[in-house]
């Protein structure tokens, strides 16, 4: 009901409505004698919102926190309608609307369905821009190009930390503009658009005085011209880019956007934004499929092959994988497969993960099998985490310093990081019987004994270069509650608090990954894959600094 009502309200489809407006509408429900529950409710609404204007997804969870502070039976239903009833749309308005969102949706059409190219949704995006203009904006001729935001890595000082880069353009336009570079020491409205992620309009260009013309015949024209510069954001409200559209070569005398065409404009921006992450998207999962054999090596495929269930009679256990959304296990090209379903939040498979066990086991080892249904069960959680962020917006909550530098560094760590969440919540869960088992021995295995003196160099790394912890009457002295504490505050990718990591791969070079589960610690197994996610951390970190010089 909520949804449907935004997008009656929202009738050109920007994809926000006005805090300001929303609320003085809501205000005149029974009289105004629910303004306190009103107020309360956009007080709340303050911290989730970055300006004035609202997402469908803010309206919702403004809309039910008022009527939740509302007392009565049936209240959220009573409170709809009378919103509703209160959006009041002309015949013109009501076809002009249904028009343009059905242009609005046929671009994000054109990002689920053009792989990973992006060119027929630039297309769409301006040929939905032109037919617009010309049925409700008055015959208007209008011009227009995206541009992107690309770190400036070679001269940030002299010209800026980042520059707008244009993509693509209407064809009058592509000439003049496309591949070109603005920078921030240039003339310009673009970077007044991006730094405060709000729409730009310049009612009359000529007169202005701080235009970019990159077509310089349209300055020696009469026309006076119109330029609006709407930001593109991400789902979680990042600016990465802008639209430009502008009516200098119009000839008309009425050449300027009214309310209900910028609005749409921003509907325009925002259903790009979309189309182009589903694309992004869908770049990298391709980009990144891989098949890891038995001795580590991955081969990574730039161009994956696609399989067609009647040409793929020998892998159908992936087809039964994801028509029946359950995991299966089959024997296929001599070795014994695993088929495990990764399923968005409606219970529909999105990807398949393939094992192969081998041709001599019908099932893993135990602690194998629980190490594995333990990555499984986090690869899912991170699926969840980038579906969410991708369409819904939801933004994880950074834990490590090293998801702050930059958004790539970030998608790089996520799995790692789940990982080592995931142990920090096992190591805080050991209680004082599993650090006195680990206590009790009077000369614990090599094994054990190795990976606790690697756990405790991390944090006591003076001691350990001293050899004190070649004694075992001290070292099981340090294994308790503190470490455990220790262990859920560290954050491995803390520059000011970053370990070796080659003397920490020195110690621990003999260790087989299996070794540690077959003496049966469970401690010791927690403690052990903690310093491999703690070293994985870290050599993502290094590698970003390699990159970058």
């Amino acid at each position: 009901m909520t949804d449907t009502l935004f997008d009656k309200w929202d009738n050109e489809g920007s994809g926000y409505l006005e805090l300001n407006h929303v609320e003085s509408v809501m205000s005149t429900y029974k009289g105004g004698s629910e303004i306190d529950a009103i107020k309360k409710a956009k007080f709340n609404l303050k911290s989730r919102i970055s300006d004035e204007k609202l997402s469908k997804r803010e309206f919702r969870y403004f809309v039910q926190d008022i009527t939740n502070n509302i007392s009565g039976q049936f209240e959220y239903e009573y409170f709809i309608d009378y919103l509703t009833d209160s959006v009041e749309l002309s015949q013109l308005e009501r076809v002009r609307g249904n028009a343009r969102k059905m242009w609005l949706n046929s671009i994000v059409n054109a990002g689920k369905t053009n792989g990973t190219h992006l060119s027929p949704v630039f297309n769409k995006v301006f040929s939905t821009l032109c037919k617009d203009a010309e049925i409700h904006g008055g015959g208007k001729k209008i011009s227009a190009y995206i541009a992107l935001l690309v770190t400036n890595h070679k001269d940030p000082k002299e010209r800026g930390e980042n520059f707008l880069h244009y993509m693509a353009a209407t064809p009058d336009h592509a000439e003049f503009v496309k591949g070109k570079i603005l920078y921030r020491d240039m003339k310009g409205v673009s970077f007044l658009c991006v730094d405060k992620g709000i729409p730009v309009y310049v009612p009359k260009v000529k007169t202005h005085g701080n235009i970019h013309f990159w077509n310089q015949s349209n300055w020696k024209t009469e026309n006076q011209g119109s330029f609006l510069v709407i930001p593109l954001k991400d789902q979680g409200k990042r600016v990465f880019g802008v639209l430009g559209i502008d009516t200098t070569n119009d000839s008309h005398e009425k050449t300027v956007f009214l309310t209900h065409e910028i609005n749409f404009y921003q509907g325009v921006a925002k259903v790009f934004s979309i189309a182009y992450h589903q694309v992004e998207h869908q770049d990298i999962l391709l980009k990144k499929l891989s098949v890891t054999t038995p001795k580590g090596n991955t081969i990574r495929f730039a161009k994956p092959s696609c399989l067609k269930r009647k040409d793929s009679l020998f892998r159908d256990y992936l087809f039964r994988c994801v028509d029946n959304s359950e995991t299966v296990s089959a024997d296929a090209y001599g070795q014994h497969r695993l088929a495990f379903p990764l399923r968005d939040k409606e219970g529909m498979v999105s990807f398949v993960v393939d094992i192969s066990i081998g041709s001599t086991l019908k099932q893993l080892p135990n602690y194998e099998n629980r190490e594995l249904l333990r990555m499984l069960r986090l690869l899912q959680v991170a699926h969840r985490e980038i579906t969410n962020e991708l369409k819904e917006g939801e933004s994880c909550k950074m834990v490590l310093a090293a998801e702050q530098l930059t958004d790539n560094l970030r998608v790089e760590v996520m799995f790692d990081r789940l990982l080592l969440l995931d142990l920090r919540d096992n190591v805080s869960k050991l209680d004082m019987q599993a650090f006195a088992e680990l206590r009790s021995y009077t000369a614990p295995p090599p094994v054990i004994r190795e990976v606790l003196k690697a756990v405790l160099s991390v944090f006591y790394q003076k001691e350990s270069e001293e050899g004190l912890f070649d004694d075992w009457t001290v070292t099981r002295n340090y294994i308790n509650q503190q470490l455990c504490q220790k262990i859920a505050q560290y954050d491995p990718t803390a520059l000011d608090d970053l370990i070796e990591v080659e003397k920490m791969e020195e110690k621990l070079k003999d260790i087989p990954h299996g070794e540690v589960a077959k003496h049966g610690s469970v401690p010791t197994e927690h403690l052990f894959n903690w310093l491999f996610v703690c070293i994985s951390l870290i050599e993502h970190l290094k590698n970003k600094d390699t990159d970058m010089s």
